[in-house]
């Protein structure tokens, strides 16, 4: 693949501007309600995971110029392996980032419906209608602008009113030493899964590819994992900004309440501003996954397939309309908003370990990186993250089962 041109840079953002979406909200908040800051160190943990897997992903497209669909298509050559591991990531990819879908549509209508105070609904089609425009441009620097500019606006939001909530430090500090409050095992797994977003992996990886790095591969990575470190950060920043604008929830031991329960309790700080504020950022939040999920799942599939398409050819279309068109049509009839973000999470038992072993096997192809492949100390710190990650997969799988 060659890089397309007039795309420079960023897509480091695309990466956050995925996992900060209505599931890193509303888990951040219930996390910070119940717990206070007993599960920043959780959060610390999840981007620091988040940081090293997507420097694998970063690195395979940077110095191979493929996305991680192209790399597994090469990688299974077989006649029995290539169609198996397409169909596995695929059917993956279509349905996790369809799940995904109708979680990100709901919470950005529901953000909406709070900044407008008006019904959800509307704002169902309308978030579908300006994700779709976006994505039928075709234009990823101005989808990359869009994005950057939504991230920003969740940053000042919870970054604001976090910093009106004004912790004491040495709270938050405490915050970072490990513990497991009763009854919050849950809420531990569900912060590592919205952080660490499996799709994210075949976004970067195919956006890093796509981006026009110069010639020098030193550089180009060099200035890869600096955009990465740069935007993962904030994205960072942003979960625990949401975390601490629910510490008011904690201290009134009303941390079972909810986001409406907290959009209440915000009031004090900011008065009738309270639920338009709350509103924006889980609006913003919603549409920038609601962006990224198709666009991950376009670029998957033209890689496990070996297609070459523009974003605007009918197959990559027909992809991205068909992830939101589903999510869409499943958060029309799927009932209570929060219920389908929730269950949008439980589809990360499906992928995440699916995606994060194949991206690591991958960069342990010499053949395709070289001398850029994993060594050893990479593998090991691979090897602790995909324990958790694994772990979180079969645990949430069996929760959607019924098992546990």
């Amino acid at each position: 693949m060659t890089p397309r041109p007039g795309v420079r840079g960023g897509p480091g953002f695309l990466v956050a501007a995925a996992f900060i979406g209505p599931g890193t909200v509303t888990t951040a908040s219930v996390a910070g309600g119940t717990t206070g800051t007993a599960l920043i160190w959780v959060l610390v943990l999840s981007i620091i995971a988040t940081l090293l897997l997507q420097e694998h992903a970063l690195r395979l497209g940077v110095v191979t110029r493929r996305g991680l669909g192209e790399a597994l298509r090469e990688r299974f050559s077989g006649p029995f392996a290539r169609p198996a591991m397409a169909v596995l990531v695929l059917v993956a990819i279509l349905v996790g980032n369809a799940a995904y879908q109708s979680g990100n549509l709901s919470g950005s209508a529901v953000g909406l419906g709070a900044l407008t105070d008006t019904g959800a609904t509307p704002w169902l089609l309308i978030t579908a209608i300006v994700a779709g425009g976006l994505l039928w441009s075709g234009k990823h620097q101005l989808v990359t602008r869009v994005l950057v500019g939504l991230v920003a606006l969740m940053a000042l939001v919870f970054g604001v009113t976090a910093i009106m909530v004004a912790p004491p430090l040495a709270e938050l500090a405490a915050g970072l030493i490990p513990s497991i409050p009763d009854g919050s095992l849950g809420l531990v797994l569900a912060l590592f899964g919205t952080t660490v977003v499996p799709y994210n992996l075949f976004l970067h990886a195919s956006a890093a590819a796509r981006t026009d790095w110069g010639d020098d591969t030193g550089r180009a990575l060099a200035a890869a994992r600096r955009d990465a470190l740069i935007a993962i950060s904030i994205g960072g920043l942003i979960t625990l900004a949401i975390l601490v604008t629910a510490l008011p929830l904690h201290a009134a031991g009303q941390g079972g309440g909810g986001v409406r329960a907290m959009v209440d309790q915000l009031r004090p700080l900011l008065g009738d501003w309270a639920g338009a504020a709350f509103g924006a950022g889980l609006a913003a939040a919603g549409l920038t996954s609601a962006i990224t999920a198709p666009m991950a799942a376009v670029w998957a599939t033209q890689g496990v397939m070996g297609w070459d398409d523009a974003p605007t050819s009918g197959r990559s279309r027909a992809i991205w309309g068909g992830v939101l068109l589903v999510g869409l049509i499943t958060a029309l009839v799927g009932g209570s908003p929060i219920q389908l973000i929730v269950t949008a999470q439980a589809a990360n038992g499906l992928l995440l370990p699916i995606a994060a072993v194949f991206l690591v096997w991958v960069m342990n192809d010499e053949r395709l990186l070289g001398p850029r492949r994993n060594r050893l100390w990479m593998n090991a710190g691979a090897a602790l993250i995909l324990t958790p990650v694994v772990l979180l997969g079969l645990r949430r799988l069996a929760s959607a089962l019924g098992l546990g």
